[in-house]
């Protein structure tokens, strides 16, 4: 099936909600990617200690492409992403920035073609 899937390696001791909407030429939002309330980049592993993050945390999300949303893809201007950012564990352990986290984020499509030959 046709989808949208992000893959992400977080490094950061933060948990991110994540929308991304499809948008036209005068920021009209057309359609959004995300399901309501998902945590799309979970945080790194995070010494309670230390407060440093020992490693980074893998996730996937996938958006199935419906036709309508494909329309919406397709006539979207521009991509907007909003994000809201929390400490680990709901704030509940204290956390440290270094200059070393980093975040890798990737998004790709997969699409099925049917054409007459």
């Amino acid at each position: 099936s046709d989808l949208i899937r992000t893959y992400n390696a977080n490094g950061f001791p933060f948990d991110v909600n994540m929308q991304i909407y499809f948008v036209d030429s005068l920021y009209t939002k057309l359609d959004s990617l995300v399901s309501p309330n998902q945590i799309i980049l979970k945080s790194g592993t995070v010494n309670s200690t230390t407060g440093m993050v020992t490693s980074s945390t893998s996730t996937t999300y996938d958006a199935t492409l419906t036709k309508p949303r494909l329309t919406h893809l397709k006539t979207s201007k521009y991509l907007l992403i909003r994000a809201v950012a929390n400490t680990s564990n709901g704030g509940a352990t204290n956390v440290k920035i270094y200059s070393n986290y980093k975040i890798d984020f990737k998004l790709g499509l997969q699409v099925q073609i049917n054409t007459k030959i």
